[in-house]
């Protein structure tokens, strides 16, 4: 008999971590699924664990691989896959023993459900919320990820396998290859649910990719990826991908001038070119875009306002984590 999810676990030099990873898999009371658990060519013991795991668990699918990135290696799982849902884990992170019960309960009428995750440090956990308990169209989910009200990670969602099964294109990326990934998994409109259930432990640890620096010609690099992607889905955005390309951009670029470490770029040539487009498209974007954030988009345009756009984001995000602690207290 086939599973009902199947679960995807890229693995890289997280020995340490993995013991508590595969665990929680096992510990599921939703016990109908195969764990694809594929190792990109770890040298710290990662492999003995796993084979550890498939050892006393036949549910588990055990593949190791030269080392090519987690995008590789999820790529490689995919081809794998037998079960009717598929779910994503890292290998360092963990869910709680309900995760998949409760994910897969709320897949009726429904092709992605997604749930809140926790922030795991080494001091506290933080339940990071998505939006309020509801249902999405195809195109309210990719507004809510390009303008990032939703989560563009692939875990903490379930989804249907077909959208797997089609042409996706998998890119290598350092940063958010999963936001791209996701992107086109919303062109294919799905319906999507939203739960407040937070299932997800996710582990936030020194030297791991998503706590990189990044640069402002990666920056632009990935702004132009995501441009690609959307011209080439020109009919199923209702041929409007110069104004979505614009709101990612601009979501992306407000991360970059954010950041304390970034040297001003508002003369290149990317940047001129996406404060035009900002300004074609200012009324369309405002309900995306916060007044604080177009102005801090509005402020770098010029090189003498730079210290004073630093100061701005750090009152924006004090401001934002505390109406997320009311938020929270209230809940």
């Amino acid at each position: 008999m086939l599973p009902k999810v199947s679960v995807i676990i890229p693995v890289y030099n997280v020995r340490e971590y993995l013991d508590a990873c595969l665990d929680s898999v096992v510990r599921q009371t939703f016990g109908d699924f195969e764990a694809i658990v594929i190792d990109d060519g770890s040298i710290d013991g990662s492999w003995e664990t796993i084979r550890r795991h498939a050892d006393a668990d036949p549910r588990f699918v055990a593949i190791r691989t030269e080392n090519r990135g987690v995008v590789r290696a999820r790529e490689r799982a995919l081809s794998e896959v037998r079960g009717e849902w598929i779910a994503f884990l890292d290998g360092d992170d963990t869910w709680e023993p309900d995760m998949l019960e409760r994910l897969v309960e709320a897949a009726a009428d429904c092709d992605i459900v997604c749930c809140n995750y926790k922030r795991i440090t080494a001091s506290r956990e933080k339940v990071v919320r998505g939006p309020r308990p509801c249902r999405m169209t195809g195109l309210e989910f990719f507004e809510s990820l390009l303008s990032g009200r939703v989560w563009g990670g692939l875990c903490a969602k379930l989804y249907d396998r077909r959208f797997f099964d089609g042409e996706l294109r998998h890119h290598p990326l350092p940063l958010w290859e999963d936001m791209m990934l996701n992107v086109q998994i919303a062109c294919a409109e799905p319906r999507v649910r939203f739960i407040d259930y937070s299932g997800y432990r996710y582990l936030q640890r020194s030297g791991s990719a998503s706590h990189g620096h990044f640069s402002f010609a990666y920056c632009r690099s990935f702004c132009e990826t995501m441009a690609g992607e959307l011209a080439a889905r020109s009919a199923q955005i209702g041929g409007r991908p110069e104004f979505y390309a614009t709101l990612n951009d601009l979501r992306i670029y407000l991360a970059y001038i954010a950041g304390h470490r970034n040297p001003w770029n508002g003369d290149d040539p990317w940047v001129c070119d996406l404060a035009d487009r900002y300004d074609r498209y200012r009324g369309e974007l405002r309900p995306f875009i916060p007044f604080s954030q177009r102005l801090l988009f509005r402020m770098n345009r010029r090189r003498a306002l730079r210290s004073l756009v630093l100061a701005v984001a750090r009152v924006v995000r004090w401001k934002e984590s505390f109406v997320r602690r009311i938020a929270e207290f209230i809940r």
